[in-house]
């Protein structure tokens, strides 16, 4: 089975990810771009920050969707035979770089490697973001970028639409790290008893 966890800064994605993939002894996935490249030292990632970078300042969503999307098509390939939870995916990318120019480009890599069993899509206020991130960095420069100052699950959402992913959400305003594990572990044993596929669907 692959679950994908996505959502903003600030909703609790990494700390759900990470209790769900022990809870369920599936393999945590995070940074797979960072296991391709091994980039394992601070050198490494010093390069990588420089590509990354690079990225940023193109004019253009299209290399960086093909870029990021290489970290999404690694995973899927390399733990095919295994279930898997991963912290953001397709729709994580697509926030960032999905455009009209883009949308064959995310075609293209559903095509190759398909789409996860579930994703599960966090969110809060953007206000309940910023308090998380001042509260584990107060200096966290996301705290202050502009353009993660939104909602982004709407758009989220609406690429899981349009590409036919299996998606549920979860709202995390006012609760704690344990209701929001158990929220999401109802819903993954449901679908389970269900008899969910654990087969990728294309």
């Amino acid at each position: 089975m692959k679950i994908a966890i996505e959502g903003m800064d600030g909703v609790g994605k990494t700390t759900l990810a990470k209790k769900l993939a022990q809870e369920y002894n599936f393999k945590y996935i995070e940074q797979p771009l960072m296991d391709f490249f091994e980039i394992d030292n601070l050198d490494t990632k010093a390069i990588y920050g420089m590509i990354c970078n690079k990225l940023y300042q193109f004019n253009s969503e299209i290399p960086k969707a093909w870029f990021f999307g290489l970290g999404n098509i690694y995973t899927f390939l390399k733990y095919k035979d295994e279930n898997i939870i991963v912290d953001r995916h397709f729709a994580s990318n697509y926030f960032w770089n999905g455009t009209e120019e883009t949308n064959g480009i995310f075609k293209t890599m559903i095509d190759l490697v398909g789409v996860p069993d579930l994703t599960i899509v966090l969110y809060a206020s953007i206000e309940t973001r910023n308090n998380r991130l001042k509260r584990r960095d107060a200096l966290d420069r996301d705290i202050s970028d502009p353009e993660k100052q939104v909602l982004g699950s709407d758009k989220m959402i609406n690429f899981l639409e349009n590409f036919h992913i299996p998606y549920v959400l979860i709202n995390t305003e006012g609760k704690i790290k344990e209701d929001v594990f158990n929220e999401a572990k109802s819903i993954i044993d449901r679908l389970q008893l269900d008899g969910f596929s654990r087969k990728r669907r294309r």
